[in-house]
């Protein structure tokens, strides 16, 4: 399941700014969007081994890393809103291409949870 959040939607400019765990299906869905510039990719990695909106508590993202993938497809404007937020929210951005982003977080996050569990 994917989350998206719009800054200023109802604007020329506006932001979508997606934060699922996964980004290659999603970063190919929107390639030919006439509109990709203001569109930006991004994952936070935080959590609890909960889920659901009653696990959120305050700082939850502080010190936490956020991957933003293919940043060189969204615009500076953007990026720029989208870095407003996760650094209100003081959490460590770092960048990367979809596909690697999706095998990283396979092999570091998804593994952990499935293993968790049987």
């Amino acid at each position: 399941m994917h989350f998206a959040f719009c800054s200023g939607c109802d604007k020329k400019d506006g932001v979508v700014i997606d934060t699922g765990s996964t980004k290659g299906l999603i970063c190919k869905s929107v390639s030919n969007h006439p509109k990709r510039a203001q569109f930006v990719a991004a994952h936070q990695i935080a959590g609890t081994e909960n889920s659901g909106p009653t696990a959120a508590f305050h700082g939850l993202f502080k010190d936490k890393t956020n991957i933003i993938c293919e940043p060189s497809k969204s615009s500076e404007h953007a990026l720029a809103i989208a870095r407003q937020i996760f650094d209100a929210l003081e959490m460590n951005t770092i960048f990367m291409e979809a596909e690697e982003h999706d095998r990283h977080v396979a092999y570091v996050s998804h593994l952990s949870h499935v293993s968790s569990f049987y």
